[in-house]
């Protein structure tokens, strides 16, 4: 049978925390806290996109991953960050419990509408919080991230198996986009 393993990994979660927070999301004083980290902290944490740009030798390398290092150890030890690890540790529970309700249901509704066979494998997800609207796959590792707001009844099961069809999907067909669009169709409808 296919399992999720829930799981929280605090670097993933800062990252993506201080990439996703805006406004008063996922509470104020996070994102005075990603604002400050993003002006004064090593330039990973503002464009990573650009991150290598300028490094044109190993010693210009360790630099810059040594003081992100440092960082995100400084993040980590903040009232910010507990909160926020908190927070979504408590999504964690709901998730389990939520999937541990309804998974097994949802993968016999989706084996029969894509008649499919559901593997004996186990999904990592990697949660972050709820509020950041998180959702995707890395298919070749098995993982989902996921950390999304309830939009509407069943919102989260709908999407992680949505995710799950593309870790099960994955290599076995050319088009990605016609794949994508047919587990929209199948699981988005």
């Amino acid at each position: 049978m296919l399992k999720l393993k829930f799981e929280i990994n605090p670097y993933y979660l800062t990252i993506h925390s201080l990439k996703k927070s805006w406004g008063s999301k996922p509470f104020r004083g996070w994102t005075k806290l990603a604002e400050k980290i993003k002006s004064d902290g090593p330039f990973i944490f503002e464009n990573s996109n650009e991150v290598f740009i300028e490094i044109n030798n190993y010693n210009q390398l360790k630099k810059v991953l040594y003081k992100t290092g440092e960082t995100f150890e400084k993040i980590i030890k903040t009232n910010e960050f507990r909160k926020l690890f908190e927070e979504t540790k408590k999504y964690l529970s709901w998730l389990e419990k939520t999937w541990t309700e309804n998974g097994e249901q949802a993968l016999s509704i989706l084996k029969d509408i894509t008649k499919l066979k559901i593997p004996d494998i186990t999904i990592k997800v990697l949660v972050t919080h709820p509020k950041l609207n998180n959702g995707r796959s890395i298919a070749k590792k098995r993982i989902i991230c996921w950390g999304h707001p309830e939009d509407w009844k069943n919102y989260t099961i709908v999407y992680l198996c949505h995710e799950i069809l593309h870790i099960l999907t994955y290599k076995k067909f050319s088009d990605e986009k016609i794949m994508h669009a047919i587990i929209e169709l199948t699981t988005d409808n």
